[in-house]
């Protein structure tokens, strides 16, 4: 299973509470319970890559509780948990408290009775690890590995590894097994930088996942604002607090600028609109300026050099192959 997705909203009202409990009893060994008189509601995103649990989460108030009966499962993974929106109570094996509030983290070894409170409306991503896989990156791991607070989303390291994180989670399509093996293997790496790396490990996030992880963001970035003519370079890479420089030397590393993934990823926009019946009646030059292109002009020749054909030939092949399989 590469990717999951459960949500409550789809269940009868009378049948919700118990299909939560035994989807996550089955999925994340844990017992989840209304917190007062708040109906359970629950929707996740779950996804699987080699050595890397994801799951981002949304939740009302209710109680989640790791229990010594499931702790009999095995599973010594630790979890990362990224609070986005709300807050939520840990209550450790010891009878600890941990308040995290939105951009708070805290990691919680699954080999612990534990307890997770969410005090209202929630959104959070877990990040799940075999400590196998962690311990060799990680400096001082029997201290790095307890449960506790980490340090505050102000701090780069969590920022990075959130915002990498936020992009993978919200993509459902499949990946290549090479591939997905080098994205878990770049979350692993962030993960060790937040807990505190060894030298061999931090050096080889800094050259390798550290750049994956800013590139993705920079690209996510650009996909979420590709529709505004003025977008630049000095503008994205202020949002992510790095200078236009460093900016334009990651891109150059995939053997690209960010005027030409720009460009193409706009194209992409466009013909998509193009193909897409709902366009119809949207003119090429409407299409054009809704994609970023402040010149029609040069969208059309931008358009005919990466397709091989005009705006106007490529919308009349997407309404030929609707007519033929329709």
């Amino acid at each position: 299973m590469d990717s999951l997705r459960f949500s409550s909203r789809t269940i009868p009202a009378r049948h919700r509470a118990r299909a939560i409990q035994e989807f996550y009893a089955a999925i994340a060994g844990v017992r989840v319970d209304r917190r007062g008189e708040t109906p359970l509601w629950v929707d996740s995103s779950l996804r699987r890559l080699p050595g890397v649990t994801m799951a981002r989460t949304r939740c009302m108030p209710c109680e989640v509780r790791r229990l010594r009966s499931h702790i009999a499962d095995a599973n010594d993974d630790l979890v990362l948990c990224i609070v986005t929106r709300g807050s939520v109570t840990v209550r450790l094996a010891g009878g600890e408290e941990i308040l995290c509030e939105a951009g708070d983290a805290y990691l919680g070894p699954n080999d612990l009775p534990a307890e997770r409170i969410f005090h209202r409306p929630t959104a959070f991503l877990d990040l799940g690890i075999p400590r196998s896989l962690l311990r060799p990156l990680v400096a001082r791991s029997n201290d790095a590995f307890a449960q506790q607070k980490l340090a505050p989303a102000t701090s780069p390291q969590l920022r990075l590894l959130n915002s990498y994180v936020r992009v993978l989670a919200r993509q459902h399509e499949p990946l290549h097994s090479e591939f997905a093996a080098v994205v878990a293997a770049h979350v692993r790496d962030l993960v060790a930088m937040v807990l505190g790396a060894t030298r061999e490990a931090a050096e080889h996030a800094r050259m390798d996942g550290v750049r994956a992880a800013r590139l993705r963001a920079l690209k996510a970035d650009v996909a979420a604002n590709l529709t505004r003519g003025d977008l630049a370079l000095e503008e994205v890479a202020a949002r992510h607090r790095i200078s236009p420089q460093y900016a334009r030397a990651l891109f150059h590393a995939e053997g690209t600028t960010f005027t030409d993934f720009l460009r193409s990823e706009r194209l992409k926009h466009a013909y998509h609109r193009l193909a897409d019946p709902r366009f119809a009646g949207w003119t090429i030059s409407d299409i054009a300026f809704d994609s970023g292109f402040n010149d029609l002009s040069y969208f059309n020749r931008a358009f005919r050099r990466l397709y091989g054909m005009t705006p106007s030939q490529a919308r009349a092949s997407a309404r030929a192959a609707v007519l033929e399989t329709g």
